[in-house]
Parts: structure tokens; C-alpha cells; sequence
């Protein structure tokens, strides 16, 4: 990360694919949600602006699932609130 700020990069993008650790481990991701918070941190010590795509639901998921998805997302420390693209997976039946 060092070798990239230095090199003059400054935003990162990445998918978290998901801000909730139910919706983490629908999608097999193997890190949880604390790990993110912790990577997040991480990047904006070195001066990077984040911006994250995010999966809120899955097609297993309860509408508990989408609050806590949703009110994640709006917890979730970036620079300016970024948001790439928040994607809801439907269950296609």
C-alpha cells in the first residue's frame, strides 16, 4: 500500500460484498465484517479514499438481514459516503 500512495494513487476500489457477517458467509468470502472495518481504517491512515461495492441481501436473506445490511452501509466509515453500486441478489424463482 505504501508503494501505491507513494506512486500517486489515492482512491481504491474493492467489493466488499456484503457489510453484514450473514451475508459475508452466504457468499463464502471467508473475512468478516470487523476485518473490513479494520482494512478501511487501514487505507484511510495511508490517505486513500475508499469506495466500496457492496451486496446488501442475498437470496437467503430475512428482512432483518436488509435493515442490518442497510444500516451498515450507512455506518460503514468512507470518505464522502462512496458508494460504487449496492447490489440486492433476488432469488430468481
Amino acid at each position: 500500500m505504501d508503494a501505491l500512495a507513494k506512486g500517486g494513487f489515492f482512491r481504491l476500489r474493492f467489493g466488499a460484498d456484503g457489510l453484514t457477517d450473514g451475508v459475508l458467509e452466504e457468499n463464502r468470502k471467508g473475512y468478516t465484517v470487523k476485518e473490513l472495518f479494520a482494512l478501511n481504517r487501514y487505507l484511510r491512515e495511508r490517505g486513500f479514499h475508499i469506495v466500496l461495492s457492496n451486496i446488501v441481501t442475498t437470496p437467503y436473506s430475512t428482512f432483518d438481514d436488509l435493515v442490518e445490511s442497510l444500516l451498515m452501509s450507512m455506518v460503514f466509515p468512507m470518505d464522502k459516503g462512496t458508494f460504487a453500486n449496492i447490489g440486492i441478489l433476488a432469488d430468481s424463482n
